[in-house]
């Protein structure tokens, strides 16, 4: 009796070690999952990133207009836009460091 026991405890060994087995490559699939998610995700972050850049450069280049070509006042234009006086501020400064920069290149 003790040789089918032995036989026995090694067969549950292996139904145990194969269901961990199984547990692991469950668990690395939910990794993998996972991970790929993350970066779809920052890949999807870089391109919204890159579309607003360039719709704030649009705005920029705007309010540079409104402020600088066309005469208006700061607050003029921040009612106009719908935005604060600090906001057109800060457009056309970025505005004349990117064209700064432009220049420069």
């Amino acid at each position: 009796m003790v040789q089918g026991s032995k036989v026995t405890a090694k067969a549950r060994a292996r139904a145990a070690q194969a269901d961990l087995l199984r547990q692991r490559r469950e668990h690395d699939e939910l990794v993998l999952a996972a991970t790929e998610a993350w970066y779809v995700a920052v890949d999807a972050r870089a391109a919204e990133e890159e579309g607003l850049a360039a719709a704030v450069a649009e705005q920029a280049k705007a309010m540079a207009t409104l402020t600088g070509d066309l005469g208006l006042a700061v607050e003029t234009s921040a009612t106009l836009c719908g935005v604060s006086a600090s906001e057109v501020r800060a457009l056309v400064k970025q505005r004349n460091s990117d064209t700064s920069n432009e220049a420069a290149s």
